[in-house]
């Protein structure tokens, strides 16, 4: 089958089983898991085909899943033993083989550990992972979902991390699976390794030369977050065992608004927190300075949800059609030291 007829047989097996309201949860997931999959630079096929299935075990209840299971000789967590509904990201995958003819590990992968995670897990894993924390199928709004979403976008090491660290610190876990504490340990091990590399770059100020360089480089890359020129008194730059790969150029007017010139994070460095790093150095300084108010700009959907995701709002929008971009405008208040 192609793409479009596995997505209507997969719709079509929740409404034939009466599970309209699940299958409208899958649908919120895969937008979620879209967006992501835009951020990350992922198959957008195999995300949304993930992510549409990944409750299709919804089909079946707690104690069939649990004796197909059995038949199987599936290897039981002790949670899925006293929890029966715990199988069925196992049983959702187990669907996605043998009833849509799935093969791809990728897909599989992301749907059999969407409810626990895995150790050793992979991007596709941790972006349905997320996508369905973040989409929300119960009344209200969870404690933990603003700050999941927003390091989401920064990154799904940090954003897989934190939603585990809360479940298990807050007890909200019936009974913890064994995936779900072995990718809790696997991310810790993550986080400190990054912090230990984080640590190993420092804030440089540039010369006059490195500006320049770096903005006649900005053309070589696609995603580079550039904002109006204009001669900065905020020149700073990371700097990873010697070699720059991140500067940003700023300047403040008489009216206390810092404008944001040049943001540019090198290609192999991004999503890895080093441009959140670079951002935070540069309020730090601009408060110092007595702005208010710091301005920039973004050529692209991933600056944005970048900026936004560091608690910029955006406040304007500028489209140009001829040259096939569009321009989002982005203003956040700081207070002054």
């Amino acid at each position: 089958m192609d793409t479009a007829d596995i997505t209507a047989a997969i719709r079509n097996t929740y409404l034939a089983h009466s599970k309209a309201k699940t299958l409208e949860h899958a649908e919120q997931v895969t937008q979620t898991a879209l967006w992501l999959a835009d951020l990350y630079h992922l198959d957008p096929v195999k995300v949304k085909t993930a992510a549409l299935l990944h409750d299709i075990s919804v089909i079946m209840t707690p104690l069939e899943m649990y004796e197909l299971a059995q038949k199987r000789g599936m290897s039981l967590d002790p949670a899925e033993e006293k929890y029966h509904f715990l199988l069925h990201q196992r049983i959702s995958r187990l669907i996605a083989e043998e009833q849509f003819h799935l093969s791809d590990p990728a897909i599989l992968s992301a749907v059999e550990c969407h409810t626990t995670l895995k150790k050793s897990a992979g991007a596709y894993d941790k972006v349905i992972f997320i996508a369905d924390k973040i989409s929300w199928d119960r009344e209200g709004v969870p404690p933990w979902y603003d700050e999941l979403k927003r390091l989401a976008a920064v990154s799904l090491d940090e954003a897989c991390y934190f939603y585990i660290r809360y479940q298990f610190d807050h007890n909200l876990l019936l009974m913890p699976h064994q995936w779900i504490a072995e990718a809790c340990e696997d991310l810790k091990s993550t986080m400190c390794r990054k912090h230990k590399e984080n640590k190993q770059m420092k804030i440089v100020n540039l010369n006059k030369e490195q500006v320049e360089d770096i903005e006649e480089s900005l053309s070589a890359f696609d995603e580079t977050y550039i904002t109006y020129k204009m001669e900065g008194c905020i020149q700073i730059g990371i700097e990873d065992n010697g070699k720059l790969i991140a500067g940003l150029d700023a300047c403040m007017t008489a009216f206390k608004i810092l404008y944001v010139s040049t943001v540019f994070v090198d290609a192999d460095y991004r999503r890895k927190g080093v441009g959140a790093m670079l951002i935070r150095e540069m309020e730090k300084r601009a408060a110092e300075m007595g702005a208010n108010t710091i301005r920039l700009d973004t050529f692209s959907w991933q600056g944005r949800e970048f900026y936004e995701a560091l608690g910029y709002e955006a406040v304007g929008h500028y489209e140009n059609t001829e040259d096939g971009y569009e321009e989002f405008f982005f203003l956040k208040r700081i207070k002054p030291c």
